[in-house]
Parts: C-alpha cells; sequence; structure tokens
C-alpha cells in the first residue's frame, strides 16, 4: 500500500522548470536569442511600420493649373478632397511637373487647359489630362479613382447650377443630374485596411519561419 501522497502539482512545477531550462538556454545562445527574440520582434514591428496606417492615403500628386480660374481651384479642391491622393504642387509649367513624376518626387500629374471655365460655360467640354506612373500598381489605381471622383462631383455641381438658374426645381435638377443612385456594399475587409487582412496573415507566419530557422540550425551543424 502507499505509505504517503504527493502534494502540490508535479505537472506544473515540471512545466515551470522546462521554461526556465529553456529559456536559460536561449539567453546563453546567441543564435538563439537572434532567432526567437530579436528577428520575431524586428519583423512584427517592420510589418507594423509598413503598413500600419491601414491605407495609402494623401499621395502627393501635382497640378498644372493653365487656366488659374474659380472653376480650376474648385476641381484642384475636389481633387485633393478625395483622401486617396493630396494635391502637394500646383504649377504653371507642365515640364516641371513631368520631372517631378519622372523623379518620383509624385505620383500623377493632372494638366487643367487654358480657358476652363469658359469652354465649361460654353458647353464645350474641355479635357482634363492626367499622367500617372502605372509601374505603382496602388498608387496608379488610387490616382485614377481620385480623378474619376472629382470630376465627376465637379462636373455634377456644374451641370446642376446650370438646371438651378434655368429655372429647375432643385430636387428635379439632382435628379437629372444623376438619375441613377449607386449603393455600394464592401464585402470582406469593409473598412479597406490593411491591418485587417495583410497584417494578421503576416504576423502568423512569423512562428513558422521561427520554427524553420531553429530547425535549419542544427541541420546545418551536422553537414
Amino acid at each position: 500500500h502507499r505509505t504517503g501522497f504527493m502534494t502540490g502539482n508535479p505537472r506544473r512545477g515540471g512545466i515551470a522548470a522546462v521554461a526556465v531550462r529553456e529559456w536559460q538556454r536561449i539567453t546563453a545562445s546567441p543564435y538563439l536569442m537572434l532567432i526567437l527574440v530579436v528577428f520575431p520582434l524586428a519583423t512584427g514591428a517592420l510589418i507594423v511600420a509598413i503598413f500600419g496606417s491601414g491605407a495609402a492615403r494623401d499621395l502627393p500628386v501635382a497640378v498644372v493649373d493653365l487656366d488659374r480660374s474659380a472653376l480650376s481651384r474648385q476641381l484642384i479642391r475636389a481633387i485633393d478632397a478625395t483622401g486617396g491622393v493630396r494635391v502637394a504642387s500646383v504649377l504653371s509649367n507642365e515640364d516641371e511637373a513631368r520631372r517631378l513624376v519622372v523623379r518620383g518626387e509624385r505620383y500623377g500629374l493632372v494638366s487643367i487647359p487654358a480657358q476652363f471655365e469658359r469652354d465649361v460655360a460654353r458647353g464645350n467640354a474641355p479635357v482634363v489630362t492626367a499622367f500617372y506612373n502605372a509601374q505603382y500598381l496602388l498608387p496608379a489605381s488610387q490616382f485614377r479613382s481620385a480623378m474619376v471622383a472629382s470630376t465627376a462631383t465637379v462636373s455634377a455641381r456644374v451641370e446642376a447650377g446650370r438646371r438651378l438658374a434655368s429655372g429647375e426645381p432643385r430636387a428635379v435638377a439632382m435628379a437629372r443630374v444623376e438619375p441613377v443612385a449607386l449603393d455600394v456594399h464592401t464585402l470582406f475587409n469593409p473598412h479597406l485596411n490593411y491591418l485587417t487582412y495583410i497584417v494578421a496573415s503576416l504576423l502568423r507566419m512569423e512562428p513558422d519561419k521561427v520554427r524553420a530557422l531553429v530547425e535549419a540550425r542544427p541541420v546545418a551543424a551536422h553537414d
């Protein structure tokens, strides 16, 4: 028969002893400290630093305003208000703006032609020209979206003002300017944020990287 009883939780003490022993092994080895402590922390910090803003915003673009009118300034404000891009410089020389894009200091260039406001008032549909570097896929997409949104906004305001001036009721004018309403629902990453899908996925891969590096060491040492 049993002559005594065990007290306490031997498993808890065993786990604690193993944890202390493994930590001592890690701290005694510069390689293990680098792989198990420094590398995961540095990689995690780098990922968060790169994608911490959640989304690319306020990408700098240049605008060449050859009209210098109230309507051209309205268009510039509409571009700047999109959030995806930021009007970092308003120039009067297209060659200078192109050099900024070529040097990578601006992601895109918008050229507003001379007599822009006059042509709009006459119904001549002036052309606003945009140039962007398609090598950078995300900035190019944001720039293109910002241009579509801003020009559509200004065009709708101009048309609504023209109809209101002709005597149309406001509700009728707005309905004719935008006869089709768009209701968009974002699925899967509704916040349009890197943190919700890219960062989480990358951080989940870190333990696998660490395990591969630790397991590769004895194999390399044996060879």
